[in-house]
């Protein structure tokens, strides 16, 4: 085969250069994907499971609502996490991006510990084991708490820690007067 009055080669030469060069493109791909997939098996995918429900008091149930949330794992290992607090949107995501991992502690002074007992050190939050496609211990903070401490249309933040110091958040989106 010729062109411009070179030898370029045969057609033979042509297909067989073409399928070489798209085959290591699909086995690029195919490694790719490969590795993917052996990373999400070998992590934990941890979320945060956030609702409210009416306060249970010794007369009976009250007009009082509670916050009421939870971890749950959905990924392939086990993980330890812990809630260290509340914040707001703005103020994790500036956390998020000064801490050098392992840095942020549960005493950071952005992120508030609604609870005077361990707020105060009176007790301490443990890191919890949490299994695959399991759930951690559900912790209740009474809604008149996060009233207090933030305002009635601003969204507050649940903030749990991994270990190494990695933040997770879900938002408990803003609260009204009717509520």
């Amino acid at each position: 085969m010729e062109f411009l009055g070179l030898d370029v080669g045969s057609w033979a030469d042509w297909v067989s250069g073409i399928g070489s060069f798209v085959a290591i493109i699909f086995i690029y791909i195919q490694i790719k994907q490969s590795d993917q997939h052996q990373r999400e098996n070998l992590y934990y995918n941890f979320k945060i499971a956030i609702g409210q429900r009416r306060m249970v008091k010794s007369d009976g149930i009250s007009s009082e609502y509670e916050l009421i949330f939870w971890g749950t794992n959905d990924g392939h290992v086990s993980g330890s996490f812990k809630f260290i607090g509340f914040c707001t949107p703005d103020t994790f995501d500036y956390t998020n991006k000064e801490h050098i991992s392992g840095v942020v502690t549960d005493t950071h002074k952005k992120i508030e510990e609604l609870d005077s007992t361990y707020s105060l050190g009176i007790k301490c939050r443990e890191f919890e084991k949490v299994e695959s496609g399991g759930v951690s211990s559900e912790i209740t903070v009474p809604m008149n708490a996060i009233d207090l401490n933030y305002k009635e249309n601003e969204t507050v933040c649940v903030v749990y820690m991994d270990p190494l110091g990695k933040l997770y958040k879900n938002d408990l989106l803003p609260r009204d007067e009717e509520d």
